[in-house]
């Protein structure tokens, strides 16, 4: 009998089962922590966070305080997302 086969018909042992729950244990914490940054990074109310496609692929620019405002100036063409955005921004500087 070739040794796979003899490896498949071993049933799992308590040992095995720890580390598969401990594995799955990591794999969730570490979703949870990149959603968790991910989220809480783009929450910033005096930047402005937009995507453009560009030759290779596509690029994320996120800017803040005043260089938002120039960034929302420079912009030829704002979709709606990133008009509200500029819009926020400039109100908040201001006020500032």
């Amino acid at each position: 009998m070739p040794a796979e086969s003899a490896r498949l018909r071993r049933r799992l042992s308590p040992r095995d089962w720890w580390f598969l729950g401990l594995v799955s244990l990591a794999i969730t914490a570490g979703i949870v922590v990149s959603v968790v940054i991910a989220t809480r990074s783009s929450t910033n109310p005096r930047c402005v966070a937009t995507t453009r496609a560009w030759v290779m692929g596509a690029e994320t620019y996120t800017v803040c305080g005043q260089q938002a405002v120039t960034f929302c100036n420079k912009q030829p063409q704002k979709s709606t997302n990133l008009a509200a955005q500029c819009a926020r921004v400039e109100a908040l500087v201001e006020n500032a």
